[in-house]
Parts: C-alpha cells; sequence; structure tokens
C-alpha cells in the first residue's frame, strides 16, 4: 500500500480493549498532519474537532473505558476503535491520507465488490511479487482462522444458553 512508513505508523499508540485496538486521536492527527494549529508559541491538535464527525460510539475518553491508566496515558485522552481511525483517515484532506485512500478506493472495495472479499497483497499477484498459489494458500489461512474464530464463538454463546437454562426454574 505504502500510505505510510513504519516509522509513522509506530508513532501511533494503540490500547487495547475487550480485545479490539483503540488509537490516541492525537497521534492519528500528528501523523495525518489534520488538525494541527499553532498556539501562544506551541504546537497543538484540536482532537475534538477531529472527532466531531464520528459515532458516538467511535470515541471515547480513555478513562470511560479503561479504569486503569493504560500506558501512562492521561485519562481524558480521546481514543477511536479501528472504523473511527478509518473515517479520519478517508476523511482527511491532507496529502498524506491519499495513499491509503487510493488504496482502499481503489484496490480493497472494488476487490470486495468483485471477488466478494479482498486479502490483503493480492495485488501483488499482479505485479509478480506472489504467485497465484501463494495468494490462494493465504486465502486458505484465513478461512481456516475465520472458521476456528466463528466455531469459538458459537461455542461461547452456546455455554451462555445452556448457563442460562440451568439457572431457569423448571415449569
Amino acid at each position: 500500500m505504502g500510505a505510510y512508513t513504519e516509522a509513522d505508523l509506530h508513532k501511533i499508540r494503540v490500547v487495547t480493549i475487550d480485545d479490539e485496538p483503540w488509537f490516541v486521536a492525537v497521534d492519528v492527527c500528528y501523523v495525518l498532519g489534520s488538525y494541527i494549529r499553532e498556539r501562544h508559541g506551541r504546537v497543538d491538535v484540536n482532537t475534538t474537532m477531529a472527532v466531531r464527525h464520528l459515532h458516538q460510539d467511535e470515541v471515547a475518553q480513555l478513562r470511560e473505558v479503561s479504569p486503569n491508566n493504560i500506558g501512562g496515558l492521561h485519562p481524558m485522552t480521546l481514543i477511536v476503535p479501528e472504523s473511527g481511525l478509518y473515517k479520519l483517515i478517508m476523511r482527511s484532506d491532507k496529502e498524506k491520507a491519499q495513499p491509503f485512500q487510493d488504496w482502499v478506493t481503489r484496490e480493497v472495495l472494488p476487490t470486495i465488490r468483485k471477488d466478494g472479499a479482498y486479502i490483503m497483497g493480492e495485488e501483488k499477484v499482479k505485479t509478480g511479487e506472489m504467485s497465484e498459489d501463494e495468494l490462494v494458500l493465504k486465502a486458505m489461512g484465513i478461512l481456516s482462522s475465520k472458521v476456528e474464530r466463528l466455531t469459538q464463538e458459537r461455542d461461547e454463546a452456546q455455554a451462555v444458553v445452556e448457563a442460562q437454562r440451568e439457572r431457569e426454574p423448571e415449569r
């Protein structure tokens, strides 16, 4: 994709809440170059403006979702889930966001529309960086992992239902 360097991505702090990544909004804004302002001789990021278009469930203060101080972050730190991260990038008019936006709109979404799925890196088959066999093997691995995850989710849901049945009084 080439949208961001690895160094850029390492600048974005991530906290994991309920096994899902949440991204520190101020870091995302710095990497994108969005909502940065200079006030009183210092650089500041207006994260409130950055997240104003996100859904209510796509932005939180760290203290709202975690009782502990994760990674030394201030409890008022604004964080966004993966969907919020993508929206911030897609809404950005900054040059730094353009490669990611192009990749999503020119590769990922058209492939999903045509094939019903996208496999990370599948455009490498066109360039010869990956063989078709390697792509098929990668796809099979992804499908196998998905089946395992869905099976685990089903088993967990069944266990909850069975536990509820055991607690219900017999009629």
